[in-house]
């Protein structure tokens, strides 16, 4: 399902084979695009607990920042902020429940990740660069809704 971009809206839409996540503005023309990761750490298909993100059309909740006083354990996992993922397509998703975009791990040690694979696995959410996230995903999340217009998001297994 492609959604009905108007007004200030974006449609993000991560391809999660080629592992790129791309942004789009209300015209269909390409913002940017980061690197990013759909892989589950309970292996292929997104019908068991901590498998794949699920394919379909989520719309862009809130961006929560991780805080000062939340545990290390948190900020390792997540980076510097979470964007929360609601379902726009009803359908059985196994254990996928809270799912999102956010930061956090990666497998380059002291570095930012060179390509798409340094990106740790997560449980089923979207794995971005800590940076690309700072930098690109939260402010045009964030510009979208604060002039009233929806982050669409599109995940498509191709």
């Amino acid at each position: 399902m492609k959604p009905n971009v108007v007004g200030y809206d974006i449609h993000l839409v991560l391809n999660a084979r080629s592992r790129l996540l791309k942004c789009y503005d209300v015209r269909g023309h390409l913002r940017w695009s980061v690197m990013a990761r759909g892989e589950g750490v309970a292996g292929p298909g997104w019908t068991m607990p901590y498998g794949d993100t699920p394919p379909g059309l989520y719309r862009c909740g809130e961006c929560r920042p991780t805080l000062p006083e939340d545990p290390a354990s948190v900020h390792e996992s997540y980076g510097p902020w979470f964007i929360y993922l609601l379902d726009e397509e009803p359908r059985a998703r196994g254990g996928h429940t809270g799912i999102g975009i956010h930061g956090g791990r990666d497998t380059t040690p002291g570095g930012r990740p060179s390509h798409p694979g340094a990106l740790a696995m997560t449980h089923g959410c979207i794995r971005v660069d800590n940076e690309d996230l700072r930098g690109r995903v939260v402010p045009a999340v964030q510009f979208t809704q604060r002039h009233g217009g929806v982050a669409w998001l599109t995940v498509v297994w191709e």
